[in-house]
């Protein structure tokens, strides 16, 4: 299976590298079809601290889940967070996903915003006018909900574990502008 292809091809969020205009995943319907004709013309990548993430998806068991979808390629952690620090990698590979979201360099005949997820409220109607989408549709926008941080929670052995494997990419993000379209 090819990296980023993984078990759901529909979902931006699973892409390693943004996906070319015509990609026909991106266009399948339920059953798969594609009229071949459709082209991407806006994409939005929702970024935030790896160590937050990886702690969301391993707290909501669908870890395993996730990076089969993004690589393509079961992981040894099984869901377990323990397992995942032991084996000290980053085995969802985003920082490899942010490098080529936020480079420049990678051109695509569309635009992409990138969008920090702690941000992506107070953002939102800058959100909306970058996907063409009216004002309005801003009071049929979900609320925004409190985010609870399990970093916090980690003892001091568990966080320099995760530290270690996100150290560069977390500090990467630190610096990164809490929203950019490129």
């Amino acid at each position: 299976m090819e990296p980023g292809a993984g078990g759901n091809q529909l979902g931006l969020k699973h892409r390693i590298i943004p996906p070319l205009e015509n990609d026909v995943p991106m266009h399948r319907d339920r059953v798969g079809e594609s009229s071949g004709s459709e082209k991407i013309t806006r994409a939005i990548f929702i970024f935030e601290d790896p160590r937050v993430i990886s702690l969301s998806l391993f707290e909501r068991k669908i870890a395993s889940g996730h990076a089969l979808a993004i690589t393509g390629t079961r992981p040894n952690h099984n869901n377990q967070l323990d397992r995942f620090l032991q084996e000290g990698i980053d085995s969802f590979r985003f920082s490899e996903q942010f490098a080529n979201w936020s480079n420049a360099e990678i051109q695509r005949p569309y635009f992409r915003m990138l969008v920090r997820g702690s941000q992506f409220w107070d953002l939102l109607p800058v959100i909306l006018s970058f996907a063409g989408l009216p004002e309005n549709y801003q009071a049929e926008f979900p609320p925004k909900r409190a985010r609870a941080n399990r970093y916090d929670e980690l003892d001091t052995k568990d966080k320099d574990r995760l530290d270690e494997i996100y150290r560069n990419l977390s500090s990467s993000i630190e610096g990164y502008p809490d929203c950019v379209i490129i």
